[in-house]
Protein backbone atom coordinates (compact mmCIF):
# COMPACT_ATOMS: atom_id res chain seq x y z
CA UNK A 1 0.00 0.00 0.00
CA UNK A 2 1.23 3.38 -1.11
CA UNK A 3 1.10 5.66 1.75
CA UNK A 4 2.64 8.65 -0.01
CA UNK A 5 -0.05 11.00 -0.57
CA UNK A 6 -1.44 10.75 2.91
CA UNK A 7 -1.26 14.27 4.21
CA UNK A 8 -2.81 13.60 8.09
CA UNK A 9 -4.68 10.83 10.21
CA UNK A 10 -7.25 12.76 12.29
CA UNK A 11 -8.42 11.08 15.28
CA UNK A 12 -11.43 12.07 16.43
CA UNK A 13 -11.28 11.52 20.70
CA UNK A 14 -14.39 13.96 21.80
CA UNK A 15 -17.37 13.02 20.13
CA UNK A 16 -17.01 15.98 17.32
CA UNK A 17 -17.21 13.98 14.17
CA UNK A 18 -18.45 10.40 15.61
CA UNK A 19 -20.71 10.05 18.34
CA UNK A 20 -19.05 7.04 20.48
CA UNK A 21 -21.02 7.21 23.67
CA UNK A 22 -23.37 4.22 23.29
CA UNK A 23 -20.53 2.02 21.92
CA UNK A 24 -18.02 3.30 24.98
CA UNK A 25 -21.05 2.80 27.61
CA UNK A 26 -21.62 -0.96 25.53
CA UNK A 27 -17.54 -1.57 25.87
CA UNK A 28 -17.44 -0.66 29.35
CA UNK A 29 -20.60 -2.85 30.58
CA UNK A 30 -19.45 -5.69 28.71
CA UNK A 31 -16.57 -5.25 30.49
CA UNK A 32 -17.86 -4.77 34.01
CA UNK A 33 -20.34 -7.96 33.39
CA UNK A 34 -17.31 -10.30 32.62
CA UNK A 35 -16.13 -9.17 36.37
CA UNK A 36 -19.93 -9.46 37.41
CA UNK A 37 -20.20 -6.13 38.21
CA UNK A 38 -22.80 -3.84 37.53
CA UNK A 39 -23.71 -1.89 34.47
CA UNK A 40 -22.54 1.69 34.54
CA UNK A 41 -24.79 4.46 36.14
CA UNK A 42 -25.18 7.53 34.36
CA UNK A 43 -22.45 9.25 37.03
CA UNK A 44 -19.86 6.50 36.33
CA UNK A 45 -20.38 6.76 32.21
CA UNK A 46 -20.29 10.53 32.47
CA UNK A 47 -16.79 9.95 34.26
CA UNK A 48 -15.42 7.53 32.37
CA UNK A 49 -16.23 8.62 28.89
CA UNK A 50 -13.57 11.21 28.68
CA UNK A 51 -10.73 9.16 30.43
CA UNK A 52 -8.24 7.54 29.00
CA UNK A 53 -8.42 3.26 29.05
CA UNK A 54 -5.95 3.14 31.37
CA UNK A 55 -7.86 6.77 34.05
CA UNK A 56 -10.90 4.58 33.37
CA UNK A 57 -9.99 0.95 34.04
CA UNK A 58 -8.37 2.33 36.95
CA UNK A 59 -11.75 4.19 38.07
CA UNK A 60 -14.10 1.24 37.44
CA UNK A 61 -11.79 -1.34 39.37
CA UNK A 62 -10.39 0.46 42.43
CA UNK A 63 -10.25 -2.55 44.07
CA UNK A 64 -7.91 -4.50 42.27
CA UNK A 65 -4.16 -3.89 42.68
CA UNK A 66 -3.10 -5.85 39.51
CA UNK A 67 -5.42 -4.37 35.93
CA UNK A 68 -3.90 -6.95 33.73
CA UNK A 69 -6.81 -9.30 33.47
CA UNK A 70 -9.01 -6.26 32.60
CA UNK A 71 -6.71 -5.78 29.92
CA UNK A 72 -6.92 -9.41 28.43
CA UNK A 73 -10.40 -9.31 28.07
Amino acid sequence: MDTSAIKAVVFDCDGVMFDTALANRKFYNDLLATFNKAPLDDEQFKNIHMMTVKAAVEYLYPEMDDHQPVYKM
